[in-house]
């Protein structure tokens, strides 16, 4: 019992920045979900500074209590302040204040535009509005462009300057059930607000040159020539301007997808990895300082070069935090103190969260946050496990132990954001890290050795062979991985018992702990329990979805684990789509097995509920009356009349979904309120599902 009670002291002694990370997070947590509650508790920590300073005796029991609150509360304080200052919507000038309360907005390009099937994508940040008296003021705020695709050439490019009028739409969510909450995701980037544009409705005031972009964003730009300039095999480029550079605009889906089912994604995000690859060159190339007092040089000289690197990069979370780590233990290293290393990652944490606190529901982050924990707690443990008898076997096996270390705190992770878990990421990872040292090498040497045409040539010849076989390799690897660990899920509730069911069992294993034998019991149990609830509730499920898909159809239904097709568009670029907009449903659902479609009538019974699939416009001449519970209307409505088609067949429930005019649906659903019509647009209310009672 004495040694049970003597670890939590030595790890607050070690790490203390633990008890500092956990309250800023509260307080982030807390301005994330109620950000209107500060004032209370600012009350409440002055009445507790006043009876501590005032009332309280000092050195006594109650006085050192509360000045443990106080401090804590101090800084759950900071984390919500910190998130209050980083939330756009509390700055005086923010566009989205008034938001079309304007003539037209002043706005500039922050990225190389990205083309979607029917519109072209700009992100863009608000400068300036201008009033209807022609009054220009100062705004800010960051903001979406879509410019519908024409016959012409996108004559837009990243740092132009633009007038677009004030037509603002506010971000929303297709409202599809359980997938991914783009609005929320866009809202903790202080994204709010978007438009739908004809390129003839903007006015183009300023085209930025090259040379007036940053140092960092042409270094970035001549590289990414360079490497398209030398390496012709899509693929390899794509993968290599990702890994290198930070930029996935020629990255495949396909590829994404291969990396992501095989756990190897981590080797595009620009990452701890990439970082100590830097620093190796750097050191490397200093070999000469050899000089135990002279050894700070090569930090000093690499630090500089690694926040360079991180920049031209884009700064992702993932490079950021590496950064912050290797500048964290530079200085440590310039003040001779040696280094903790869980201390340093949740120092690392603490500044990063301080000064990007949204950063904390950033998906990167967390896992690359929960990567280098699990590296750090596990790796040295279980590379002791076995002792390699020469330096090849040394390699591969602290590759494999550095892999199963860092799973152990990811798995949970990976399951409960993308419902997957790679039963080969060993073999996957190994691989993975031999391709990412040769891929980097070549990639920097090519932009090394731009200048001389065969080199760099040769060069690029050899990146292309070596990602065709690695990505060989890797779709091999992916078929050993069964169907079932593709289509995983975990509630949050069950994540939390995850995390808390590996802290248990490694207490226990470290230090034969009955408590936390107790607790490993318990998280195991709890886990099951869960589990077979959700497993019974998904076996008695039914319903029926119609999604909202822009501009295609998909309607479904499920029955316990399997779904059943019962109308969908047919064609690739709606397949993407639909996957996209149906999976998440599916698996959280528990049903990602397909039933054949079992009937192709037009009209069929939901349980009690007769429903019609609508195809085509109904005429008096080509259709009976009937009395239909619920009619789904599939096809492009021209001339909308509910009242009509509601006397014809008698429906209680009209759906309209499919490819209809976005401007006109609103005064379509203000006319069926006018007749108390229960009518549903996908369009304006998401999907509608609909159950058998």
């Amino acid at each position: 019992m004495s040694q049970w009670k003597s670890a939590p002291a030595h790890f607050w002694k070690e790490a203390p920045f633990f008890r500092l990370l956990l309250p800023l997070v509260a307080g982030i947590f807390w301005y994330d979900l109620h950000h209107q509650t500060a004032s209370a508790f600012i009350l409440l920590m002055t009445f507790l500074f006043i009876l501590l300073f005032v009332f309280i005796k000092k050195n006594s029991g109650i006085y050192n209590s509360c000045k443990t609150i106080l401090l804590h509360a101090a800084l759950v304080l900071t984390g919500y302040t910190s998130a209050s200052l980083a939330d756009i919507r509390n700055h005086p000038h923010w566009f989205g204040h008034h938001v079309n309360d304007a003539r037209a907005y002043m706005v500039r390009i922050t990225e190389e535009p990205q083309e979607k099937e029917r519109t072209w994508k700009l992100p863009v940040v608000v400068e300036e509005k201008i009033g209807h008296d022609l009054m220009v003021q100062k705004a800010e705020g960051k903001a979406f462009i879509y410019i519908y695709k024409n016959d012409s050439k996108l004559s837009f490019d990243r740092s132009d300057r633009l007038i677009i009028p004030a037509t603002w739409q506010p971000l929303r969510n297709p409202g599809n059930p359980h997938e991914f909450d783009y609005a929320d995701f866009c809202k903790r980037n202080n994204i709010f607000y978007q438009q739908f544009l004809s390129s003839d409705a903007i006015a183009t005031i300023e085209n930025v040159e090259a040379s007036s972009l940053s140092y960092a964003d042409r270094v970035h730009d001549w590289a990414m020539e360079q490497l398209a300039f030398y390496v012709k095999n899509d693929r390899a480029l794509g993968l290599l301007q990702a890994m290198l550079l930070g930029d996935e605009t020629n990255f495949k889906d396909e590829d994404r997808q291969l990396y992501v089912d095989t756990g190897i994604i981590h080797i595009v995000a620009i990452s701890g990895g990439h970082i100590a690859f830097l620093m190796v060159l750097i050191t490397g190339a200093l070999f000469w300082i050899r000089k135990k007092k002279d050894q700070w040089i090569k930090p000093a000289v690499a630090l500089p070069v690694v926040i360079f690197y991180v920049m031209v990069a884009g700064a992702p979370p993932s490079a950021v935090r590496a950064a912050v780590v290797f500048s964290i233990l530079a200085f440590s290293g310039f003040a001779q103190r040696d280094n903790n290393p869980l201390n340093t990652l949740l120092a690392t944490a603490f500044a990063i969260l301080l000064v990007v606190p949204m950063w904390l529901f950033s998906v990167g982050f967390q896992l690359s946050f929960a990567a280098v924990l699990s590296l750090v707690l596990f790796y040295k443990r279980i590379y002791a496990l076995y002792v390699p008898s020469n330096k090849i076997l040394k390699f591969l096996w602290s590759a494999i132990a550095a892999s199963l270390a860092a799973e152990i705190l990811v798995a949970p992770l990976v399951v409960y954001y993308f419902h997957l878990l790679p039963a080969s990421f060993l073999i996957a990872n190994v691989v993975a890290v031999l391709l990412m040292t040769v891929i980097m090498s070549l990639g920097l040497a090519i932009i090394l050795f731009s200048g001389i045409h065969a080199v760099a040539s040769a060069l690029s010849a050899i990146i292309a062979g070596t990602v065709h076989v690695f990505n060989a390799i890797i779709s091999h690897v992916r078929l050993l991985n069964p169907e079932s660990l593709r289509f995983l899920h975990l509630t949050l509730t069950e994540l939390v018992l995850c995390y808390l069911l590996i802290t248990a069992t490694t207490v226990f294993i470290l230090q034969k702990s009955k408590p936390a034998l107790y607790g490993m019991l318990a998280g195991f149990s709890l886990l099951l329990i869960s589990f077979n609830i959700r497993h019974r509730e998904v076996m008695r499920r039914e319903q029926l979805t119609v999604y909202n898909i822009s501009r295609h159809v998909y309607v479904d239904y499920i029955s316990g684990d399997y779904f059943t097709v019962i109308s969908e568009s047919r064609d690739s670029i709606a397949q993407k789509k639909i996957d996209y907009a149906v999976k998440e449903n599916h698996i959280v659902n528990g049903a990602w097995k397909q039933r054949k479609k079992v009937t192709q009538k037009s009209i069929f019974l939901f349980g009690k509920k007769k429903i019609a699939l609508l195809k085509s416009p109904v005429t008096i001449d080509t259709t009976s009356f009937y009395s239909l519970d619920i009619v789904i209307v599939e096809y492009p409505v021209r001339n909308f009349n509910a009242l009509q088609l509601q006397k014809m067949l008698g429906f209680r429930k009209l759906i309209i979904t499919g490819d209809q005019r976005r401007k006109a649906i609103q005064d379509w659903k203000d006319s069926c309120l006018k007749y108390d019509l229960d009518v549903h647009f996908t369009m304006l209310d998401g999907a509608a599902i609909v159950t058998p009672d």
